[in-house]
């Protein structure tokens, strides 16, 4: 019989890497809060975890396999078990969803502010603008049906950028999103660490400098995303993001259908987060998300 040895955080694994086995369990379960973060599996391999990792906890479907890439093998429970119908069924669901994420670059289609658009099934996350700042916020007509709502679909994100923590606490008491977005430059870990939701991590990559703020965040969101130095307006990033950003990210920043192969240049860029590239004098159109998911499974 073998032995997997489990840890959580750096410490645990500092204290087990004299140790001499092969398979190495990475909770990404704080067991103390019952907060998931996918990316600790991605922290703690990079940091000295060199053995076959298993990643635990978290993972529903082929989103999340996309997010914990880095692993070798998945330990699977509570995705499995809420999943309806019999327990064969749920599980060539999960993994057929693994092997259909391989290849399979994802996307979010970002600045979603109308309710017929909220039904978008193509996109793997659709973004719903609360920030003060945006010319793409929420709607009215949009939050009303929101309100009418009664589950929340995991992969509607609720996008916060240069909103007070007090704001975004009472947006999300309002309406209850199962997956947040902030901006590494104006949150801080602890604050992420509060929040029961998933977290998509988005930095404005001014200079190589601001991605040194990564590490900060890098054991406690599930996903990066690397934005260009004014978020929401459409332009590239200018500073240099190194080929081999240790983990996986989406790529913002004037991304859109006639240049979806800059993904390729980054070993880890799992895929795209598109606002004005979805537009069409200023509004969203839904030809252009399917063009953009018909050259995101292209360029997989």
């Amino acid at each position: 019989m073998g032995v997997l040895v489990e840890v959580h955080d750096q410490e645990e694994l500092d204290k087990i890497q004299h140790l001499d086995f092969p398979v190495l369990g990475i909770n990404n379960r704080d067991l103390k809060t019952f907060r998931t973060a996918l990316n600790r599996v991605n922290v703690l391999r990079r940091n000295g975890a060199q053995r076959f990792i298993i990643s635990e906890s978290g993972v529903r479907d082929a989103v999340d396999f996309q997010m914990v890439q880095q692993a070798d093998g998945f330990l699977i429970g509570t995705g499995l078990m809420r999943r309806s119908g019999p327990l064969q069924d749920a599980a060539t669901e999960t993994f057929s969803g693994f092997f259909r994420a391989e290849g399979k670059l994802l996307f979010k289609a970002c600045g979603i502010r109308t309710p017929e658009m909220l039904g978008l099934n193509s996109p793997d996350f659709i973004g719903i603008n609360f920030s003060p700042l945006s010319k793409r916020r929420a709607e009215h007509a949009l939050l009303e049906k929101l309100k009418q709502t009664q589950v929340f679909e995991p992969h509607w994100v609720a996008v916060f950028y240069k909103n007070t923590e007090s704001e975004i606490r009472d947006i999300l008491d309002a309406y209850p999103f199962q997956t947040v977005q902030l901006y590494a430059n104006d949150t801080s870990p602890a604050f992420v660490r509060s929040l029961r939701q998933r977290v998509l991590l988005a930095v404005a990559v001014r200079t190589k400098e601001d991605l040194d703020m990564v590490e900060h965040f890098a054991p406690d969101v599930d996903c990066f995303i690397l934005d260009g130095a004014a978020p929401g307006s459409g332009q590239l990033i200018e500073a240099g993001i190194p080929a081999d950003f240790p983990y996986p990210f989406l790529l913002a920043g004037g991304i859109h259908a006639g240049n979806l192969e800059r993904v390729l240049q980054y070993k880890n860029c799992i895929g795209v987060d598109v606002a004005s590239g979805i537009e069409v004098e200023g509004k969203v159109d839904a030809a252009v998300i399917e063009e953009i998911v018909t050259g995101m499974s292209y360029q997989g």
